[in-house]
């Protein structure tokens, strides 16, 4: 399995993520530090699925996920997720620590490139 690496506000462009497909990844790992904010889980949220659909790869988005003292502000919003080639969110975590498990296809990224091919 081929992996790929892009890190928190690599998300914010699609062409990375398209390179990475083009490469020959089947999963991309994003560790992150998405910071809290006015619509910043939407954000987060939406951006995952968009790269995944774009490289047409798996994506792992690890994100921060701890409850601040009282009077700071968080470092991340959590949220961790394993979204499918498709953009499919097949897990999510929510904003406490927590673990996430699961199952990689390593053949559906071929599978999906074949039917759409866009990379």
């Amino acid at each position: 399995m081929t992996v790929g690496l892009a890190t928190c506000y690599d998300l914010r462009f699609a062409d990375q993520s398209t390179a990475l497909g083009r490469a020959g990844a089947h999963l991309v790992v994003v560790p992150a530090s998405w910071g809290a904010g006015p619509g910043k889980e939407e954000q987060w949220d939406l951006l995952t699925r968009a790269r995944a659909s774009d490289a047409q790869s798996w994506l792992l988005a690890c994100d921060q996920a701890w409850t601040p003292p009282i009077g700071t502000d968080p470092l991340g919003i959590g949220r961790s997720a394993l979204v499918d080639p498709i953009g499919h969110a097949c897990a999510r975590l929510g904003s406490e620590p927590d673990l996430l498990l699961g199952a990689v296809d390593a053949e559906l990224p071929g599978t999906i490139r074949a039917r759409v091919p866009i990379l």
